[in-house]
């Protein structure tokens, strides 16, 4: 052995396993950004992007350090063409002053100093900022299979050179992560099955400049067979529930928690289904344990918001709220209400707080809180004008909020109660001219609400009647009564045609219902519809991207999910 190279294969052995062999291929852009004094507006704001054609731009906001702003942008690429460019603008996001320096190499796990001095774009002006504009779009084909997967770019540009951002969007099946740099996007989708009769099957890619304009360009890839109009089984729910709650997330899965089972009697599970799949996968169960007959509301921060409900409490109901976050499928406790109850409504107002109302536990309540996703705190707010549970809330178009019917003290209620966001107050509007409890109310797009069924004497009778309410008038007015059967602790969904779908629910005659039908309100007339496989109450609707409705749960055996196409 030659031992004359012992000492360069030491050398060789400690340099390979030290921190700097397996140091982060990266690299780094230090910022040194000179910015002019501006005479109307001051600087608020220093953003700088690094971009290039291998690699998603990546940015980052300076901070002002005397005449100058600084900072350092970390796991950049390394390699050649690099660009960078740095932007101003004043407390109104508006474009003060750019530059930009491109060619660039930036070496692997080294630091390079980018000097950067802003001139202004343009004299400010009070003229409206432009608009980006999609000048290139393409598809890989122009038809598509079921379940296969095609391509969409797009090329934009933005007439003020600001930073331009991309999204997606489909009516049907489901879009891959995009790959977008400075002026171009691309993204796959993946086909449905089936395009539906009453949905356009399409793709949206959508530019936004720095100033929140935007410019879109809709493609419409063809091909795919028509739907079946009716019900179609799709995936069983991981465990059997009934008077549970549903919500759509913004990721088009649905989020389905709690409700009731044989064992045990108030589930805290939960579990999401996947249209694109069609099957249902467990998440994160509820924290501070079962409950059913409680509300569920989506924030606008994305997250999920359930409050009270049937549970091991006082009286059998519950003041506790907890908080889904989709992005870890995980709950946590919230702010607790201040009085337990179930049975009662939440409604998502306008200025992003929820509305409870009503409800009943040791007594029926006409108390109102209002919840606070910033504070994650309940607040009173005036009390109901008269106290009731098994009521509907609908948010009308003017804001305000749709009390209606009900019932307290063991009797059904016709009267109905306006409440105002702007004073907190509540206020009487017109009458019903049927008492209803167990009834559904919906939104119609002219601006009118649509109650129908439920019933009257304490579930001995279920109603086939329904009524319109006119904001504008503060009336009620008849409508054709439902052909099918009457029912109450049924479901009603606003398909995107503008009808409603109405189905199952109980008649309380042959118990349980499996039959649906359609109310047109352009004629004002009824039309039956096929019926669900399986007969369903206190079970849930969930209106799906594409048009199409999910209906879940409904009984305390395992069944089968449906899915409704217009």
């Amino acid at each position: 052995m030659n031992t004359a190279f012992t000492p360069l294969l030491l050398a060789l052995t400690l340099a390979l396993f030290s921190g700097d062999a397996f140091a982060r291929n990266t690299s780094s852009a230090q910022f040194i950004v000179s910015v002019p004094e501006s005479p109307n507006a001051p600087v608020s704001r220093v953003s700088v992007v690094a971009s290039a054609d291998d690699f998603s731009p990546l940015s980052l906001d300076l901070s002002a350090t005397g005449d100058v702003w600084k900072g350092t942008l970390d796991n950049i690429p390394p390699g050649p063409q690099r660009s960078f460019r740095a932007q101003a603008f004043d407390a109104s996001n508006t474009l003060l002053f750019e530059d930009s320096i491109s060619g660039i190499t930036l070496a692997p796990n080294k630091t390079r100093r980018i000097l950067l001095e802003l001139e202004e774009v343009s004299p400010p002006s009070s003229r409206p900022h432009a608009s980006p504009r999609i000048t290139q779009s393409s598809q890989s084909s122009p038809k598509v299979r079921p379940g296969r997967t095609i391509d969409f770019k797009v090329t934009a540009s933005d007439p003020e050179r600001s930073v331009l951002t991309f999204t997606w969007s489909a009516s049907s099946g489901s879009v891959g992560t995009p790959v977008s740099d400075t002026t171009r996007s691309r993204a796959s989708w993946t086909a449905p099955a089936c395009a539906s009769p009453s949905t356009p099957t399409t793709l949206t890619a959508t530019v936004t400049n720095a100033f929140g304009l935007t410019a879109s360009t809709v493609f419409t890839p063809t091909g795919l067979p028509p739907c079946a109009s009716g019900w179609a089984a799709t995936g069983s729910t991981v465990e059997a529930r009934i008077a549970h709650a549903a919500v759509l997330l913004p990721n088009g899965k649905v989020l389905v928690s709690g409700g009731s089972g044989d064992e045990p009697r108030f589930r805290s599970s939960a579990e999401l289904y996947d249209p694109a799949t069609g099957t249902w996968s467990s998440t994160g169960s509820m924290v501070w344990g079962g409950r059913a007959h409680h509300p569920a509301v989506l924030l606008p921060n994305g997250k999920v918001l359930v409050m009270g409900g049937s549970g091991k409490g006082a009286g059998g109901s519950l003041n506790t709220s907890e908080l889904y976050d989709p992005a870890t499928g995980t709950w946590r406790m919230t702010g607790p209400l201040h009085f337990a109850r179930t049975a009662h409504a939440a409604t998502l107002l306008s200025n992003g707080k929820v509305l409870v109302a009503g409800g009943v536990s040791i007594a029926d309540l006409p108390s109102v809180e209002t919840y606070d996703p910033a504070t994650e705190e309940w607040t009173y707010t005036k009390p109901l004008l008269t106290a009731r549970y098994h009521h509907t809330a609908t948010l009308l178009s003017n804001g305000k909020v749709l009390v209606a019917g009900g019932e307290a003290d063991g009797v059904a209620l016709s009267s109905v109660e306006l409440y105002d966001p702007a004073t907190g107050t509540w206020s009487f509007t017109g009458p019903m001219a049927t008492a209803r409890r167990e009834h559904t109310a919906t939104l119609l797009p002219n601006g009118k609400v649509l109650v129908v069924g439920g019933t009257q004497d304490m579930g001995q009778t279920s109603l086939a009647s329904a009524e319109l309410y006119d904001p504008a008038t503060g009336t009620w007015s008849p409508t054709s009564s439902m052909v099918a059967a009457p029912r109450n602790g049924h479901c009603a969904m606003l398909l995107p045609n503008g009808k409603v779908l109405v189905a199952g629910g109980s008649d309380r005659v042959a118990s349980f219902l499996s039959s649906a039908e359609v109310y047109d309100p352009s004629t004002g007339t009824w039309s039956l519809t096929n019926s669900m496989a399986v007969m369903r109450v206190a079970y849930q609707m969930t209106l799906l991207p594409g048009g199409k409705v999910l209906s879940s749960g409904g009984s305390s055996n395992s069944i089968p999910a449906e899915v409704y196409t217009p």
